[in-house]
Parts: C-alpha cells; structure tokens; sequence
C-alpha cells in the first residue's frame, strides 16, 4: 500500500468488517473510533496479526482506502492504518480473559473461534474497543504523512459521523 491507490473502482466485500451500527463514538479530532465487542472480536479475528485493505466509507461514498495493519509487520504503509492486533485481549480486558484453547483456535485460523468467543462475550466481561486511525505505518515520507492526514480529516466523515452518532463524538 503505497498511498496513491484511490477507493473509487474497487471491488468492495459483500460484508464490510466494520459498519454503522459498530460504532459508539467516534473521536474526529484524535481520529479514535470505540466500536462494540462483536466488532473487536470480528475485527482482531478478520485483521488481527495480518494487513488487510479496507475503504473508508461515509454516506455510501468511499472516502479513502486505509488498512488494517500488524504490529509483527516490518513493511510501510503510507495510508491511514488500523493496528488490530490487540482487538480481542482488549475487549476481553486481558489476554488471560480467553482460554487458551480459543487462542489456540485464533492461531490456527479455526472458523469456530469466532462463535466460541462470542459465547464467551455473552456470558463474561467484555468491554468496548478504542482504535485509533493511524497516518500510516513505519516511516514514509513527510508527503505521505500529509496526505494520509489529509484524508483522514475528509469533512464528508465529519458529517457522516455527526448525522450517524449525534451527539456521541467529539
């Protein structure tokens, strides 16, 4: 991810990883969202430990391509980045809050970890996930930096967070 790829064109996921109704606040100033722990579990098992695309939408338009990114990646990214890495244990509150053979699960990429932690989120203390929309990842040039903060304050998110949230942003 270079940072001159643009969202217009793209062939999107029939299922976006996260939508409206994940979102609880959404901080436009320090470029934080809190999302729900369904969202954090889909988004640490979707993203977490691996990058992977994603295109800001506001309002049904894409507004920028960013991505979900790995604190175990050595590689630069010089779009908006979301480290999702810690999406589980945060919600959880604590990696010791998830039994190891889920952990186990989740590294062998088993597809009933997904509703082996839901069960779990249901029945024990969960919490909601702050991410935070980083300029990029690793070091990149004071352009790219530019850039990506640029997109990232894209006033159609403004308003598209204001209209969907009210008065739960800052």
């Amino acid at each position: 991810m270079n940072g001159v790829a643009i969202p217009s064109g793209l062939n999107l996921a029939p299922k976006p990883i996260l939508s409206d109704a994940d979102f609880v606040v959404w901080d436009l100033t320090n470029h934080t969202v809190v999302v729900t722990p369904a969202a954090a579990i889909r988004v640490g098992l979707e993203c977490g430990n691996r990058t992977r695309p994603f295109v800001l939408m506001a309002e049904g338009v894409p507004i920028y391509l960013g991505a979900f990114w790995t604190l175990v990646s050595s590689t630069s990214c010089q779009v908006p980045v979301i480290i999702a890495d810690l999406a589980v244990q945060d919600c959880f509150m604590g990696v010791d809050k998830v039994p190891d053979d889920i952990w186990r699960m989740i590294g062998r990429g088993d597809p009933g970890a997904r509703p082996r932690l839901m069960a779990l989120a249901s029945t024990s203390s969960t919490t909601n996930v702050l991410l935070h929309i980083d300029e990029g990842y690793v070091s990149f040039s004071a352009e790219a930096i530019k850039e990506a903060k640029k997109r990232r304050s894209d006033p159609r998110i403004a308003a598209a967070v204001r209209k969907l949230l009210g008065g739960r942003t800052k």
